[in-house]
């Protein structure tokens, strides 16, 4: 199910994306950057959604793995 969300979020971000730069010209250069801007961070906020779908499950093995042994580490000081 969250795949099916992703493909349409994926979807109509593009669909966006491209109405945005066939538009650009009626825009300001400054507008223009912080749309860009936006596009930016949505799409980093995505992923960032996405890694909870497990898509990166080696990087999360490896965090739980540091994380692990740090716990370990730090109850052995005290």
């Amino acid at each position: 199910m969250n795949l099916i969300f992703a493909g349409i979020f994926l979807l109509s971000f593009s669909l966006m994306a491209i109405r945005d730069i066939m538009l650009q010209h009626h825009r300001s250069s400054k507008m223009r950057v912080v749309i860009y801007l936006l596009y930016i961070a949505t799409l980093c906020l995505f992923v960032a959604a996405f890694y909870q779908v497990d898509i990166f499950k080696p990087f999360q093995n490896t965090i739980s793995a540091f994380e692990s042994r740090v716990k370990a580490w730090m109850m052995s000081l005290y």
